[in-house]
């Protein structure tokens, strides 16, 4: 967290301008590109740390059990809108 309000604190850092600095908004900085950086090795040790752990996430089997319905929704659909496509009954051309 200190890291995060110390590079808010350097004006220009980020890609946009968060400080007014310049007139447009966006930074001139070359800086700016280390934060993507930053955010995944933060991210990249998070996940390492929850896979080494042995805890588990509050309510993960039901988040899993969305993500399946989710992705199986996704999966569905083309084929559904393909099938409706082809029998003219939705998106005629």
């Amino acid at each position: 967290m200190a890291i995060l309000l110390a590079l808010f604190s350097v004006p220009s850092f980020f890609q946009v301008d968060y400080n007014h600095v310049m007139a447009d908004g966006i930074s001139r900085s070359n800086k700016w590109v280390i934060w993507p950086l930053l955010q995944a090795v933060v991210w990249g040790a998070l996940l390492l740390i929850y896979l080494r752990s042995r805890t588990e996430i509050p309510g993960s089997a039901w988040l899993a059990s969305l993500g399946r319905w989710s992705y199986s929704t996704y999966i569905w659909h083309i084929l559904i809108v393909t099938l409706l496509k082809n029998k003219r009954l939705w998106m005629s051309p």
